[in-house]
């Protein structure tokens, strides 16, 4: 499975994956894709397990919410995609059903703004039916191609965070290449760069950047974790 990964902080929310796509019955590379999604000024998302079938689920949840989708926080549009994700993932396990492979699950991540400035973030894993979220800065969750992903991508964050006057920060470009590093070394022909890392500032500015192996940090992701 692909990774992906998002984290709070003081002054952004984030979420970063690689964009590697792979046949699951001959795990071959299918191409690049952007796994990423910014679901207004305020929300995005990561979609990781099920591939091409579930993509739809992006434009389902445009036509779910109508005219609440611009003004959705990270709940709202956490509640609709669990609501969304149920049917996209027994598709899934039938096709995979089908083709005599395992069940590539359906992993969503949801992070951003609540009302009231509060960043906040969501996790919905259908394979285990769990569905959870937690509020505050200084907060990560991820999703790859082991079980040990989220403690390594905790780790890798604590490992780039340093403290300037008094505070806690890290450069987020930075860690999201290490995360993305560890889990190619972990599943080579799922997970590979180049990767994707996007925020959403307190101010509700959007940056995106995609990132290499040696890539030079970018200011821009230097940011307080708290």
């Amino acid at each position: 499975m692909t990774v992906i990964f998002a984290a709070t902080f003081s002054d952004c929310v984030a979420i970063g994956a690689d964009t590697l796509r792979h046949n699951a019955v001959d795990l071959q590379p299918a191409g690049h894709e952007r796994k990423i999604r910014r679901i207004n000024s305020r929300v995005l998302a990561a979609k990781a397990g099920l591939g091409p079938l579930a993509d739809g689920i992006w434009d389902a949840l445009t036509t779910h919410l109508g005219d609440d989708l611009e003004r959705a926080g990270p709940s709202k549009v956490a509640a609709a995609l669990r609501f969304l994700g149920t049917t996209y993932f027994d598709l899934g396990r039938q096709q995979a059903k089908a083709l005599g492979i395992g069940n590539p699950g359906l992993f969503l991540l949801v992070s951003g703004w609540e009302t009231g400035d509060t960043p906040a973030l969501h996790w919905l894993n259908f394979d285990l039916e769990n569905f959870e979220s937690v509020t505050g800065p200084g907060l990560c969750m991820a999703f790859g191609p082991d079980v040990a992903t989220y403690a390594e991508a905790r780790e890798l964050l604590i490992r780039r965070s340093t403290v300037e006057n008094g505070h806690v920060a890290a450069q987020l470009d930075l860690w999201a290449v290490d995360v993305v590093s560890r889990c190619q070394r972990v599943a080579r022909h799922a997970v590979s760069f180049p990767a994707d890392l996007e925020l959403i500032d307190d101010q509700q500015q959007h940056i995106t950047t995609r990132l290499d192996l040696g890539a030079p940090p970018d200011h821009r992701f230097y940011r307080r974790i708290s």
